[in-house]
């Protein structure tokens, strides 16, 4: 178990967690006297971690230039040693305003850099605070509602930089081997860089490859190889060719098998090109005997079979025709790594608008962002003093675009940068929104294989992005640069800015017009899962030692460790035989969580063998055969049979009858596959379980990923076993959300299968209720000893803060009793027991009730809203069009309001003959109403709802809704199955505002002054291009207020389609799922677009 030297404990949860929690920040800041203080080492001082303490700041400006001087000490404290990768963690406690016991502790990283003697230390620190103080003005932008309340302090995260070491043989791969530029020397020790280098002095000997070879010049002594160490990296490299007097320069393999440069030092002839190969973590050096031929992998078969002679710099590999214009190249000094001019391949079809100006990588972006700027390429060198007032200062070269903020807001620019995908299509990579107010610069930014970069002006963004969006050159439109959503006028680029200018650009993808309908179509989901398991932990409750805490500061005080010690689960099977209980005790010292992983993975194994035995078909009923000869439609889509050879005969897979089930289509018939995984239910997974098992997953790209609620909490985890199973855990709590103890309460006798048939011998009275147990007494192994029942003060619950009743004390004892409980480790695992078997019934009734009511299995599901809008969709069976238009989209997102409540009238004395000696008679009668209105969200829901055929109204359509009349007698004209939603300028009469004043009508979502967070206001001033609802516009009107003006609309095809299914969670439900929150599978459901895209 994994021990923190801080904290002075072990712990369970992964690290990550653990370094982030309020025991660990609260721990660190009372050992910490000092403002720099190393806090952890590992792997023999390659891994260190420094704690930078906040004493008394409370700006973050001022915080970090305390700090800036111990960063430095830190960094060339580490350099001493060697180079070395760092990252930096701030960690803060923020604190809910309207509700200060809300206190929780932030953590924001920045990513690994390297630093070498070479590095700027201050620009790098530079660097660490930008991208900090971004990470948390993002934070508290997004709404979360949390103030800063104190800075914790930084964490700095040291790792030695190791470079590449290189060892035994390792063949190249075919592309490479044809060339025939490379000698492969086939060593079997780690002297790989040594016949490499030795191979240049071999002249056209042969048999290059064999390690014998190289026997007699071992002898001669050319070189002196006593001066670097084995394996060698590449900083030996360097201590050799200072001794030896000579040029090596090395390549690589990239990721997409070509030749990058990964250190060059010499563009002679007469240098020693090696090339580093790699695999797993083994690497290995070979001797490039023609490097044009093996720079040849990276071009087409056309021009690998060209025999003219290439000149090409070894920095940059770009290709020259001529000797004297490599010579210009390298004279130059183009290609220095501080100051190189790369090559990069640009697409034929985007060559003429764009604009490549000859400067260095690294001062592209300046030379672009003023070609730009100015009208012609020749004016920009004549010109260049002009933008001297630019603050170029606040750049560092080469520029990050992401860094671009502060250098425009100082030089009043807006700078645009697109890229290409790999369909050499334009996207989005920073852009502004379409204030006209600011000079716009649009920029293109590239790179190539070998990681170089640069920035290159788009003359015209219309024309480079004209070949994706039409084919027609002639056809003229109008670009939003916030989104690359293009239109055919400038006014209807006017009305799409006035919205898209609200939202952070992004690229917009929508549902192509022949895939906008949502439908239900997870068929499979239809189908009980054959193999569904149940499990529980039982933790020991080991106390912590601690010291006094500061009171004067925030703390957590830790009070106990949770080990678990035990675990139990239970898989449930399509029949009685396949159902299996397994518990098992741990001993002291034994890694019970990985255990419980291995258990579950062999389990996973033996289920998936179960999954390949399918069942055969069986025709032999003549029953099932008229059945499946007389049908003319599929049983799920509904699609009518063309033919029979579009005709299936689906069976149950697992069962032992191959009787005909349904008629399907082939293609239903392929989406009723089986699971390829299997569900593991426990109960509160997401707050407990999760942090027990989550550190024993092993995080690999291939074998585990998460479905992650927080950093710290997920709701699933999935665990591949191997390609065709996977173990997915779940949280029964987001199906059934209310204690074990109630769920078990909701359930009569006869519906404890499981229960009873583990215990048939036993009153399940007894078992029905949750058991008690003493968990805070149980802190150490050798309690589960004891042979008595713990006393009833034993039974304290620290979490609740109070004693069990004497009720359930009795209860325990009498259970004890009965069952001939011996020890507590007896005692433990019958609790154990009879949770998870209690769990088991619980979710297997619900599991059968959905089933019988929406003819869907839960356990398909993570949490109940995807099984609640699966239902709805199976339920109604409706065919909802989804928005293929993007102006749509933002002008129904506007409509979102959100809901309100307001309080203008703080107190209220009522005065009336009810109030006895309190009433005062010379005084006016007045009472106080209460009023409530219940299923406000059904009611709504259960009103006609938008289903189809969207579409913008026409001026003729525009100026009938300009009437009051009209739009009040909107129902009546299209008997309700026709909807509008509308963009309207609208007046609120000062008449009005004493009467309205406590709630007056149309909310808006606005900064209010002296703020800087939106909010929803109720105000009694004219509304500017207000979108609402048609019954929304009405009741205003209704009630006064007046109509200027209907700028926009769009119309709708209508109906209440969702009254049946809200009708029948209402009132037939909760008759039949009296084991579930009822209320949850008939919530309002929205679906956010996001901060970054809309899909």
């Amino acid at each position: 178990m994994p021990y923190c030297k801080n904290c002075n404990k072990n712990y369970t949860e992964p690290s990550v967690q653990h370094n982030v929690s309020k025991s660990h920040l609260s721990k660190l800041n009372q050992i910490c006297r000092f403002p720099c203080t190393p806090i952890e080492s590992s792997m023999q001082g390659n891994i260190n971690t420094f704690w930078l303490r906040n004493y008394r700041s409370k700006s973050i400006d001022i915080f970090f230039t305390k700090i800036e001087p111990w960063f430095y000490d830190i960094c060339r404290e580490q350099l001493r040693n060697c180079s070395f990768k760092s990252n930096s963690i701030l960690k803060c406690a923020y604190i809910k305003p309207f509700d200060r016991r809300l206190k929780e502790e932030k953590s924001f990283k920045t990513r690994n850099i390297i630093i070498t003697v070479a590095s700027d230390l201050s620009s790098i620190w530079n660097d660490v605070k930008e991208n900090l103080v971004r990470e948390m003005t993002e934070f508290q932008s997004r709404g979360s509602g949390w103030s800063l309340q104190t800075i914790l302090g930084l964490e700095v995260r040291v790792n030695r930089y190791n470079p590449l070491r290189v060892s035994s043989y390792i063949p190249l791969s075919a592309n490479i081997v044809k060339t025939k530029s490379v000698v492969n020397v086939k060593n079997f020790d780690f002297f790989c860089f040594k016949y490499a280098v030795l191979c240049h002095n071999l002249g056209n000997q042969k048999n290059k490859e064999r390690v014998i070879t190289y026997k007699s010049l071992l002898e001669q002594n050319i070189y002196d190889f006593d001066c670097i160490s084995y394996p060698v990296t590449l900083d030996d490299i360097s201590i050799f060719e200072q001794v030896n007097k000579v040029a090596i320069n090395v390549f690589k393999i990239n990721r997409n098998n070509q030749i990058s440069p990964l250190q060059v030092h010499s563009q002679k002839e007469n240098a020693i090109n090696l090339l580093l190969v790699t695999k797993n973590s083994v690497s290995h050096f070979c001797y490039i005997t023609n490097l044009p031929r093996l720079l040849s992998v990276n071009t087409s078969e056309k021009d690998f079979r060209k025999k003219k002679k290439k000149f090409i710099c070894l920095k940059c590999l770009y290709e020259f025709k001529l000797e004297s214009q490599l010579s210009v190249h390298v004279m130059h000094d183009f290609c220095s790594f501080e100051k190189k001019r790369t090559h990069i391949k640009i697409p034929t079809k985007i060559f003429n608008r764009i604009v490549d100006h000859d400067v260095e990588d690294c001062y592209s972006f300046k030379y672009a962002l003023l070609g730009g700027l100015l009208p012609k390429e020749e004016e920009i060198r004549s010109r260049e003093k002009d933008f001297d007032n630019m603050n170029w200062d606040l750049l560092d070269f080469p520029v990050d675009f992401c860094l671009l903020s502060r250098f425009e807001e100082f030089n009043s620019i807006f700078v645009n940068v697109f890229g290409l995908n790999e369909k050499d299509e334009v996207v989005i990579l920073k852009a502004t929104s379409n204030s006209r107010d600011v000079k716009h610069v649009d920029l293109l930014f590239m790179t190539n294989n070998v990681c170089a970069s640069r920035y290159y002006t788009i003359t015209d963004l219309s024309k480079l992005l004209h070949p994706q969006i039409t084919k027609d050159r002639t056809r003229p439109f109008f670009l939003c640069k916030a989104c690359l959503t293009h239109f055919s006028s400038q006014e209807k680029f006017e009305v799409h800015h006035s919205l898209c200018s609200l939202y952070p650009p992004t690229r917009v993808e929508l549902p192509s017009i022949e895939n906008n309908i949502l439908k239900f179509e997870n068929f499979r989901h239809q189908q009980m899962i054959p193999y569904v398991i149940y499990a529980d932990f039982e933790c020991l409750l080991e106390k912590v030692d601690t010291c006094d805490l500061d009171p004067s500061s925030s703390y957590t005080n830790q009070i106990q460790v949770h080990t678990p010690f035990s675990f139990a689960y239970y898989i449930v099977g399509p029949d009685k035989d396949s159902c299996k209980f397994v518990t098992y005790m741990g001993k002291k010292g034994e890694d019970v969580v990985q255990i419980f992983l291995d258990f579950l993975g062999q389990e996973a194994l033996l289920i998936e063998e179960k999954y390949k035995s399918i069942s055969k078909i069986d025709r032999s009923s003549q029953e099932d055969r008229n059945r499946f000869n007389n049908a003319e439609s599929c049983h799920q889509c509904g699609k009518v049979f063309s033919d029979s050879s579009d005709k299936c005969w689906d069976h149950d897979h697992m069962s032992q009858k191959g009787n005909l089930r349904f008629v399907l289509c082939k293609k239903c018939n392929f989406k009723y596959c089986k699971s390829d995984f299997i569900p593991i239910f426990l109960h509160n997974f997401t707050n407990y379980d999760c942090q027990l098992i989550a550190g024993n997953l092993g995080y690999t790209e291939n074998d585990t990923h998460v479905i992650p609620l927080s950093e710290e909490k997920y709701i699933s985890v999935i665990k591949n076993i191997n390609s065709s199973i996977q173990l997915r855990f779940v949280d029964s709590y987001k199906f059934l959300a209310a204690s074990l103890a109630e769920l078990v309460g909701n359930l009569s006798l006869d519906q404890f299968h499981h229960l009873k048939e583990n215990f048939p011998s036993v009153d399940l009275e007894l078992l029905r209720r949750k058991q008690v147990f003493c968990y805070d007494y149980l802190d150490t192994y050798d309690k589960l000893k004891e042979t008595s029942l713990p006393a009833k003060k034993d039974f304290f619950n620290r979490l609740h803060n109070k004693d069990i009743s004497d009720e359930d004390y009795s209860f325990v004892q009498m259970v004890w009793e009965k069952f001939q409980i011996k020890s507590l480790a007896e005692f433990s695992s019958f609790y154990l027991k009879t949770d998870v078997l209690l769990l088991a019934d619980c979710f297997q009734n619900f599991r059968s009730l959905c089933f019988s009511i929406y003819q869907l299995d839960p356990a398909w599901y993570f949490t109940i809203p995807g099984l609640a809008f699966d239902a709805m969709l199976y339920f109604t069976n409706i065919r909802l069009e989804l928005l293929i238009d993007y102006d749509q989209v933002l002008f129904f997102e506007q409509a979102i309001i959100g809901g309100v409540s307001q309080c203008c009238l703080r107190y209220c004395e009522a005065n009336n003959k009810y109030m006895g000696r309190h009433f005062n008679s010379s005084l006016p009668s007045s009472f106080i109403s209460y009023l409530d209105c219940n299923g406000l969200y059904s009611w709504s829901m259960s009103l006609h709802l938008p289903t189809s055929n969207f579409k913008w109204l026409d001026k003729d359509e525009l100026q009938y809704f300009n009437c009051k009349e009209n739009i009040l007698n909107i129902d009546e004209k299209f008997n309700k199955e026709k909807g509008f939603f509308f963009e309207i300028t609208i007046d609120y009469p000062d008449h009005l505002h004493d009467s309205h004043q406590d709630l007056p009508f149309l909310p808006i979502s606005q900064i209010p002054p002296n703020a800087k967070q939106r909010k929803l206001l109720l105000t009694l001033n004219r509304k500017e291009k207000y979108i609402c609802h048609y019954k929304t516009l009405q009741t205003a009107i209704a009630n006064g207020l007046v109509l200027v003006q209907v700028h926009r609309g769009i119309s709708f095809t209508q109906s209440d389609w969702l009254k049946k299914f809200v009708d029948y969670n209402t009132i037939i439900g909760p008759r039949k799922l009296s084991s579930v929150d009822n209320t949850s599978i008939s919530k309002p459901t929205i679906i956010d677009r996001g901060p970054n895209h809309l899909t």
